[in-house]
C-alpha cells in the first residue's frame, strides 16, 4: 500500500523527513494552487511547514498539507486560512487595520488554536494593551509544559516569537503618537 495517503499516513517522524520548511515551503504551496500567497499567508505557512501527503501529527491526528486537521482535511490551504482569516476577524475586526507582522502573528495563533475570546490576552490585546497581552499569551500550559522541561521546539518559538512581536509593536505605537516614528 502506497504511504502518504490518507488509510496509509506517514509517521510524525517520516513528515519531517518528506516536508518543507520556510521558503521551499511557500514555494511548493504557491506552485501547488498556482496563487502567490499573501504576506500573513506565507507566516502561516512557514511557521507550519508543508508536507506533500498525509501523516500523523505528534498528537495522531490525520493531517496534510499545511498542518490540516479534522474539518480542514480536505479542503485547500487558500481555503482553510480564509476559514480561520473569518475566526481571526470575528474576534479583532478587519485585520488588515493593523501592521503586517500583527497581521501574520494573529493568523498563526488563530491557525495553531491559539485564540479565544474568553482568552485573557485577547481582551488585552483588543483594548491596546500588547504588552500585557504578550505576557499573557505565554500563559498557555502546552507552552509552560515544554519550558518546564527544557524543550525549544517549534511551538515555544511560535508562542515567544508572538509575544515578542507584540512587545514591539507596543513600542512602535507608544513612539508613533509621541512622533519619534512617522
Amino acid at each position: 500500500m502506497e504511504q502518504g495517503t490518507i488509510n496509509a499516513p506517514w509517521s510524525a517522524t517520516t513528515a519531517v523527513q518528506k516536508g518543507l520548511a520556510g521558503e521551499k515551503a511557500v514555494y511548493a504551496v504557491e506552485k501547488s494552487l498556482n496563487v502567490k500567497l499573501t504576506e500573513p499567508q506565507k507566516a502561516v505557512v512557514h511557521a507550519e511547514g508543508y508536507v506533500p501527503g498525509y501523516y500523523k501529527d505528534i498528537k495522531g491526528n490525520i493531517t496534510k498539507g499545511v498542518g490540516q486537521t479534522g474539518e480542514y482535511i480536505n479542503q485547500t490551504f487558500v481555503q482553510t486560512y480564509e476559514k480561520h482569516q473569518e475566526k481571526a476577524e470575528a474576534i479583532f475586526g478587519e485585520l488588515g487595520k493593523f501592521h503586517p507582522k500583527i497581521q501574520g502573528e494573529i493568523m498563526k495563533a488563530t491557525y495553531r488554536g491559539d485564540v479565544n475570546v474568553n482568552h485573557k490576552w485577547v481582551h488585552d490585546f483588543k483594548k491596546g494593551n500588547y504588552e500585557a497581552a504578550a505576557a499573557d499569551f505565554l500563559i498557555n500550559n502546552e507552552y509552560l509544559q515544554y519550558k518546564r522541561k527544557g524543550i525549544k521546539n517549534g511551538v515555544t518559538e511560535r508562542f515567544e516569537t508572538f509575544a515578542n512581536t507584540l512587545v514591539q509593536y507596543a513600542a512602535y505605537i507608544k513612539y508613533k503618537k509621541q512622533g519619534l516614528i512617522k
